[in-house]
C-alpha cells in the first residue's frame, strides 16, 4: 500500500503543515489570543478557607505547626508588653531630659558665636580651609538620658554632653577612631566654670584640629 493511500492511518503531510493538535478555543478564539472586556480585572488566586493567606496549604513557612503570621503577632504581642514597661520607666526622665535639651540648645548657641570669631579671623588671616563643621543637639549616641553635640574637622571630634541627671560633660579633644577623652563634668548651675572650661576646651580642639 502507498503511503497516503485509503488505508494509511497516517496522511501525508504537506509542506508547512504542523503534526501538532491545535490549540484549544474559549468562545471561537485560541485561549493565547482570547481579549479580556475593557476594564475587566483577571480573577487572582483563590486562597482556601482557614489557609491563613497562603496560596496553597504548606506555601508558608512553618515551625513546629506555627505559622510564620502567627509568630509575627506573638512577637508583636511580646515586644509591645516591653515597650509598655520601658515607656513607663522612661517616661518619669521625659521631664528632666528636656531641660537637658534645652541646656544643650544654650551651649550650642554660644559655642557657634565662638566659632563664627574663629571662622572670620582665619578668612582674614588667609587661611579660609580650616573649615570646622558644628552638630545640632541629638540624643546622645551612648545614655538615652543625655543630649549631645561635637565639633569635627576631618578626624578631630570634641563632644558637649548635657545629662538629665544635671551634669554637663566636655569630652576629648580626641581622633575618631580612639578612645574618646578626656572628660570633665560640671553641674548645670555652675556656668561661669562652665564657661572657662568651654573656651579651653574649644581652644584645645582648634588647636589640634588645624595641626597637621
Amino acid at each position: 500500500m502507498q503511503p497516503g493511500g485509503a488505508g494509511d492511518s497516517h496522511p501525508r503531510r504537506r509542506p508547512g503543515m504542523s503534526l501538532l493538535p491545535p490549540a484549544p478555543t474559549t468562545g471561537g478564539l485560541p485561549r493565547s489570543t482570547r481579549v479580556r472586556a475593557p476594564g475587566a480585572v483577571a480573577p487572582g488566586p483563590a486562597f482556601p478557607s482557614g489557609s491563613g493567606g497562603c496560596p496553597t496549604p504548606g506555601a508558608c513557612a512553618t515551625i513546629r505547626g506555627v505559622t510564620v503570621a502567627d509568630s509575627t503577632a506573638s512577637l508583636r504581642a511580646r515586644l509591645a508588653v516591653l515597650g509598655r514597661e520601658l515607656g513607663g520607666r522612661e517616661a518619669s526622665h521625659r521631664e528632666a531630659l528636656e531641660r537637658a535639651w534645652g541646656k544643650a540648645r544654650r551651649l550650642r548657641i554660644q559655642v557657634a558665636e565662638g566659632l563664627a570669631g574663629f571662622r572670620e579671623a582665619v578668612v582674614t588671616a588667609g587661611a579660609p580651609h580650616l573649615e570646622i563643621s558644628l552638630e545640632e543637639p541629638h540624643l546622645d549616641d551612648k545614655h538615652v538620658r543625655a543630649v549631645e553635640f561635637a565639633l569635627q574637622r576631618g578626624r578631630h571630634r570634641a563632644i558637649v554632653t548635657v545629662k538629665s541627671r544635671g551634669e554637663v560633660t566636655l569630652v576629648g579633644p580626641f581622633r575618631q577612631g580612639k578612645a574618646e577623652g578626656p572628660c570633665r563634668s560640671f553641674g548645670w548651675e555652675d556656668q561661669a566654670e562652665i564657661d572657662e572650661a568651654l573656651a579651653a576646651f574649644l581652644e584645645r580642639f582648634l588647636e589640634e584640629a588645624a595641626t597637621p
